[in-house]
């Protein structure tokens, strides 16, 4: 049975990282180093860490490099070739590495993820099943990131020789990494939640919401507006299309309409007929459309209601439970 490095990079974050530190510890597979790299926090991160009594746990305090390079320097420093990511605000199926590593082929070029659940307190507000059919996922990828970085076990050296994380991103490095190797990889998906997103007010906030969009609208453009570069190979009613709803959910919803219309009609899905008409709208409500999730969050609020005791909204309180006892 393969050894595992587990991956935490973090900075700041004392005040979660206890709760993410317990899940791992709390796995049912047993074979791994838990490696921390502190990216320079100035809060209590190191104190509560210490705390944690066990000899899998490998901690490193670094000055504050950022997200990417803290990444790349921790995959350099990790014991074992396979390592699984975590962030530090996170939590853990118990048997999610398990899960994982059944059957798991371990080739170089393999990559597992799980599906993921997104809360807030001890509420989950939606979930991102990943397309376990491989060509569906590709095909998605073009314009978000269905791979939860916190779900992934991957080879270091995989990631090193295709030049590890690009280290002037401030985030989404791994939606930009995933996008750059994408033709070379494969996915194999376990379509279980087992990895829980903490989404924290920050992340919410609308200055936020802008920032991102324009850093995933950046990250595409070298993917797709460059020829050499291009991932898909695409007919230009499928790139019209493309364009389209990048510019719906990144970009600007003139465009959108410039873009689409350039399409015959027939060749519309319902999806557009909708999205087009959401671009007439004041673009607050737009906003709140796209950026709010809108259509898996009332999937997972119908969820809700047809089962009381749904697994991964209990799982995820009896976890937050057992740590506060």
């Amino acid at each position: 049975m393969n050894n595992i490095t587990i991956l935490i990079t973090t900075y700041n974050c004392a005040e979660y990282i206890g709760i993410a530190i317990g899940s791992i510890l709390n796995q049912t597979f047993p074979n791994y180093e838990l490696l921390i790299i502190d990216d320079g926090s100035n809060d209590s991160t190191e104190i509560i860490i210490k705390n944690f009594q066990d000899k899998r746990i490998k901690y490193i305090k670094i000055d504050h490099i950022g997200r990417s390079k803290a990444l790349n320097y921790g995959l350099r420093e990790a014991k074992y070739d396979w390592v699984a990511l975590m962030d530090a605000d996170d939590i853990w199926h118990p048997q999610k590495i398990e899960r994982q590593l059944h059957n798991f082929s371990f080739t170089k070029e393999e990559i597992t993820a799980t599906w993921s659940a997104y809360f807030k307190q001890k509420k989950i507000l939606y979930t991102v099943d990943t397309p376990v059919d491989i060509k569906e996922l590709r095909g998605k990828m073009a314009l978000h990131s269905f791979i939860c970085n916190p779900s992934v076990i991957y080879n270091k050296n995989f990631v090193l020789e295709n030049g590890g994380y690009d280290e002037n991103l401030t985030r989404f490095e791994d939606y930009d990494f995933w996008l750059k190797v994408l033709n070379k990889i494969s996915f194999t998906i376990i379509p279980e939640y087992l990895v829980y997103m903490r989404i924290r007010a920050e992340s919410s906030s609308n200055e936020n919401k802008n920032i991102t969009r324009k850093i995933v609208y950046k990250i595409q453009e070298k993917y797709f507006d460059e020829p050499k570069n291009n991932i898909y190979s695409l007919n230009h009613i499928e790139e019209l299309k493309l364009k389209g709803w990048r510019e719906y959910f990144y970009g600007n919803k003139i465009k959108v309409r410039i873009n689409w219309l350039n399409v015959n009609i027939i060749d519309w899905d319902y999806r557009m007929y909708f999205a087009f008409v959401l671009t007439f709208f004041p673009s607050n409500i737009l906003n709140i459309i796209r950026e709010y999730r809108l259509r898996i969050r009332l999937k997972t609020f119908v969820y809700r209601l047809t089962n009381k005791y749904w697994l991964p909204e209990k799982i995820l309180k009896e976890f937050l439970l057992s740590e506060k006892t």
